[in-house]
C-alpha cells in the first residue's frame, strides 16, 4: 500500500489539486467493488476474498498509521453507498454517482466549467 497505492494517490492528488482522501475513496470504491465480484464467484470464505474483507474492516495498521482503505462503502438500508463523497457533483455535466452519500448536489456547488472547484 505504502509503497504502490500511495505514490499514485499523492501525485494527481498534488496535479490536480484533488483531496488526497477523494482519490484513495474512489480506490477503495473500485477495489470493494472488484472484491464484491469475487465475492460473487468464489464465496466470502475465500482466503483473498476475506483478507480483503479484513483489509478494508481495518482502521489502523499494526504501526498505528491511519489505513485510507478503511470502510470505503457501507451499506445504507441496502443500498451501497460510499463512505466519501468523489466530488463527481462539481462536474456540471455530470448528476450525483449512483454511489453517492449525498442525496442532492449542494447548493452553488458546480463551478460551470466541468471542472473541480477549489
Amino acid at each position: 500500500m505504502s509503497g504502490h497505492l500511495a505514490p499514485l494517490i499523492a501525485a494527481p492528488s498534488r496535479a490536480s489539486g484533488l483531496p488526497a482522501k477523494t482519490l484513495w475513496s474512489n480506490a477503495g470504491n473500485v477495489a470493494e467493488s472488484v472484491v464484491a465480484d469475487c465475492a460473487g464467484l468464489l464465496g466470502e470464505n475465500h482466503p483473498g476474498v476475506a483478507d480483503a474483507r479484513a483489509l478494508f474492516a481495518t482502521r489502523l495498521w499494526p504501526d498505528r498509521r491511519r489505513n485510507e482503505l478503511f470502510e470505503p462503502v457501507r451499506q445504507d438500508e441496502g443500498r451501497r453507498r460510499r463512505r466519501l463523497c468523489c466530488l463527481r457533483y462539481r462536474m456540471a455535466s455530470l448528476p450525483l454517482c449512483k454511489t453517492c452519500p449525498l442525496d442532492s448536489i449542494p447548493p452553488r456547488a458546480r463551478s460551470g466549467k466541468g471542472t473541480p472547484q477549489e
